[in-house]
């Protein structure tokens, strides 16, 4: 029993330890790192996946570059016309040009699916 005891503390100790470190005191995590850029299972070692559901999944940030493209298109269109650009910062878009172009072009594919 002791020497497996010492066998498998040797092997825990031969592993990398985590990168992440503490907020307070700066001082690196203890445990060993595992799966995704050598972090422990406490810091997102086996965070690998996909999000299927919730704000940061494909689907939802997909819908969410739609609405700000469309905020973009709103703004520019009251501008064009004379109007006062609404400031609030539920209506900032949050778009570069390259990504709204890029958001455009996927909306004229799934039109030309349909």
């Amino acid at each position: 029993m002791d020497k497996t005891m010492k066998a498998a503390r040797l092997a825990l100790d031969a592993l990398p330890r985590c990168g992440a470190r503490s907020r307070q005191t700066g001082a690196p995590c203890k445990n060993p790192g595992i799966g995704n850029g050598g972090r422990c299972r406490f810091h997102g070692g086996r965070a690998g996946r996909k999000l299927t559901h919730g704000k940061f999944s494909a689907a939802s940030r997909k819908v969410i570059e739609r609405i700000n493209l469309f905020v973009m298109v709103l703004r520019w269109l009251h501008k064009e016309a004379g109007l006062p650009v609404p400031d609030g910062t539920a209506l900032r878009p949050r778009l570069t040009a390259e990504k709204a172009s890029r958001v455009l072009a996927e909306i004229r594919k799934e039109r030309k699916r349909k």
